[in-house]
């Protein structure tokens, strides 16, 4: 009669271990759904950064821009002022002063830290969102170690479970022949 009462305990176990499955399958899941949402975040972040670079570089450019159209002219002014003048009486650009008060060493100048700038401005951008990654990168560490401890838990769990149906089984087997009756 006592294997009735393992046959019992054997079919909990077989429940107990098929919830373990199915947790074993959520935690799957979980863990593909976490990388998706972690890639999307990234995805994001990029395209902030590009977004933010492409505003700097435009900015930059209309800058950049705006400085060589004024050289152009300032050269246009000085070639105009310089025509039918003799070597020595001609005006060099960087004596040439425009209607700004500007030669041409302080447009280039200008431009020389305008580079300067972009390309701070570049570097710091590219540092912070550098940054916004690695903490989107950390935190999917952090939950992929989280749940991947929680997997093994749950496969240990399983595996003594499985140790534990095999003992039930070798005990209902032997329960079985000593319960046996014997005719001789």
């Amino acid at each position: 009669m006592s294997w009735v009462i393992l046959a019992l305990r054997k079919q909990e176990l077989k429940r107990a271990h098929s919830d373990y499955v199915a947790q074993e399958l959520q935690i799957s899941r979980q863990t593909r759904a976490e990388a998706r949402r972690y890639h999307y975040e990234q995805l994001l972040v990029r395209n902030d950064q590009n977004e933010k670079l492409d505003e700097l570089k435009s900015i930059y450019n209309n800058s950049k821009d705006e400085i060589n159209d004024r050289i152009k002219a300032l050269k246009a002014t000085v070639d105009s002022e310089n025509e039918g003048k003799d070597t020595k009486d001609k005006i060099s650009y960087n004596e040439f002063y425009d209607t700004e008060g500007k030669s041409l060493a302080e447009y280039n100048t200008m431009l020389n830290e305008a580079q300067e700038n972009y390309q701070e401005d570049v570097m710091n951008t590219k540092t912070y969102w550098e940054e916004e990654l690695a903490m989107i990168e950390e935190e999917a560490n952090d939950t992929e170690t989280m749940l991947e401890e929680q997997k093994v838990e749950i496969e240990t769990l399983m595996e003594a479970i499985s140790q534990e149906i095999q003992a039930v089984d070798q005990a209902i087997s032997t329960e079985v022949q000593n319960s046996t009756i014997k005719l001789s």
